[in-house]
């Protein structure tokens, strides 16, 4: 007796293909799982999917030789048997996605077997098992590419909000330092605003404005300095041409200093306490560089 002619083997075929369903991850993979299970349970030589007039997916037939075209005339014409290139004669069953029909599972084997009632009700079955499994895997994908743009959405948003918020600070720093300079603030509290400024924005522990000391111009005095540890050492005039501050000085350009204790400019006594970086902008008073920040 044929195990097929059985409603337990039905049930059974029917349980392994939804079991296989569920375990397949995305549309693509529920439809590659859809065709094999069909066209292992029906022992079809062939299997296929097609959708919106176009076969999607199919089994049994050489890569880029798949007959389209004949395909999809057989699944309008509901036909029972018919010829495939490179196949021969083959017995046909097809079964639409319900209640829509806008979908359709292909099997075809060949051989004197036509398929019987049991094995065309089992594939009724998986067609509607796959119709409800590819609509969940396609809402479930969207919800994903949905989630991860959401994800991209509010970390660029994260950004744009820490840029709008250190530009606020910006604009407020410079309006303290703006409303000092037209109050006729004492200079010292003026500098003493910018390097404290500087300090706050750019987030460095240690920020200092040198001048040109005006009684040896190939040194630099330190006329303001943030409240620092070493304080006493880095405040120590330098000599113009050295270090950041005394580069920027000498060359009137932005100098960047990384790796500071490999650095031939480096000053000693920075890099003895522990100095990993710097940076320096010439500060100019009518056009011409009287120090350095």
């Amino acid at each position: 007796m044929d195990p097929r002619s059985s409603g337990g083997w039905a049930v059974e075929q029917l349980t392994a293909f939804l079991f296989g369903l569920a375990h397949a991850n995305g549309p693509d993979a529920v439809v590659r799982e859809a065709i094999d299970r069909a066209a292992e349970s029906l022992e079809a030589e062939i299997a296929a999917l097609l959708l919106a007039g176009s076969v999607v997916a199919s089994v049994g037939f050489p890569r880029g030789k798949v007959p389209d075209r004949e395909l999809l005339d057989i699944a309008a014409a509901r036909s029972t048997l018919a010829e495939l290139p490179g196949v021969g004669d083959c017995h046909i069953s097809s079964a639409y996605f319900e209640p829509s029909d806008e979908g359709c599972l292909l099997v075809a084997r060949t051989g004197d077997h036509s398929f019987n009632v049991d094995e065309r009700n089992l594939l009724r079955g998986m067609s509607r098992a796959l119709a409800l499994s590819l609509q969940n895997a396609q809402v479930l994908a969207a919800e994903r590419a949905l989630r991860a743009r959401s994800d991209v959405q509010a970390g660029e948003n994260a950004m744009l909000l820490a840029v709008l918020q250190d530009r606020q600070a910006l604009t407020e720093r410079l309006t303290r330092i703006q409303r000092s300079i037209s109050g006729r603030a004492p200079l010292p509290e003026v500098l003493q605003s910018i390097v404290d400024g500087a300090a706050e924005l750019i987030g460095d522990n240690i920020v200092a404005f040198r001048r040109i000391d005006p009684d040896d111009p190939t040194y630099a005095i330190v006329q303001s300095t943030t409240d620092s540890p070493h304080t006493a050492v880095l405040g120590a005039r330098i000599k113009v041409g050295t270090g950041a501050g005394g580069l920027a000085i000498s060359e009137n350009r932005l100098v960047v200093i990384h790796e500071y204790a490999d650095c031939d400019q480096a000053l000693p006594k920075f890099a003895a306490v522990g100095v990993q970086a710097a940076m320096s902008a010439p500060v100019r008073e009518n056009g011409v560089v009287v120090g350095s920040l």
